[in-house]
């Protein structure tokens, strides 16, 4: 099932439940991703087009949240980051970063061009901080 089609189901559930919360953070979450594929000639948004518009979102929350950490932006936090694929974790960036820098991939930039290349999803924030600590030492 399509993110979008996961997300109308999980509208659906939210309404007969009468969460009005859910629903309107679904609604506009919806509505932000099949704005993409409207406004590139009227078609469906594809997956990987909702995952960028959830990790923009992820984003400014994350952004808001150092601001003024509240429960509900955890929560809602956490409701779009269900959407996004496994993220890895600091360990296992550890480790794959450390298999580059073995492979001789030593600078910063390389680093990131494999792991991007890697196809795993990565908090990019995080696997700076990691290649760097590692580089240094």
């Amino acid at each position: 099932m399509s993110i979008l089609g996961q997300l109308k189901v999980d509208q659906q559930g939210a309404r007969k439940d009468r969460n009005r919360e859910l629903v309107t953070t679904l609604t506009t979450l919806m509505s932000e991703i099949a704005d993409v594929g409207l406004n590139d000639g009227k078609r469906e948004t594809t997956d990987d087009e909702a995952l960028v518009v959830i990790q923009k979102f992820v984003k400014n929350l994350k952004e808001s949240i150092e601001h003024e950490d509240s429960y509900d932006k955890q929560i809602e936090l956490q409701l779009y980051m269900s959407y996004l694929p496994r993220m890895l974790t600091e360990e296992e960036l550890e480790v794959k970063i450390g298999e580059y820098i073995a492979l001789g991939n030593g600078n910063m930039g390389m680093i990131m061009k494999e792991l991007k290349a890697s196809g795993h999803w990565y908090d990019g924030k995080q696997a700076s901080a990691v290649a760097k600590r590692l580089l240094s030492t």
